[in-house]
């Protein structure tokens, strides 16, 4: 299978169709302290990422991986509320 991944700003998170991603809601995204996130899918880019405005190129799980690890990364719910200082941190 052929895993992709699309990192965006969160002020698109509305735009996009969960059922076309393998996140499950806007409430499981990871952010980043400058509000970028990101999506993965299978196969061609969906429909609903193709229409976001601030969609970065394509990356690959390893791409995506050195991605994350210059950043701190938290889960939106998190980033919005404040309720916890938890980083999802990768190694």
């Amino acid at each position: 299978m052929d895993i992709k991944y699309i990192t965006f700003d969160l002020s698109e998170a509305d735009k996009i169709n969960f059922e076309e991603v393998f996140e499950n809601s806007p409430d499981t995204l990871r952010v980043s302290k400058s509000n970028i996130s990101f999506v993965h899918y299978a196969g061609d880019m969906p429909t609903s990422i193709q229409s976001l405005n601030t969609k970065s190129q394509e990356y690959t799980v390893f791409e995506i991986l050195s991605l994350l690890e210059n950043n701190d990364w938290t889960i939106y719910e998190e980033a919005i509320t404040g309720t916890t200082n938890n980083t999802i941190e990768y190694e």
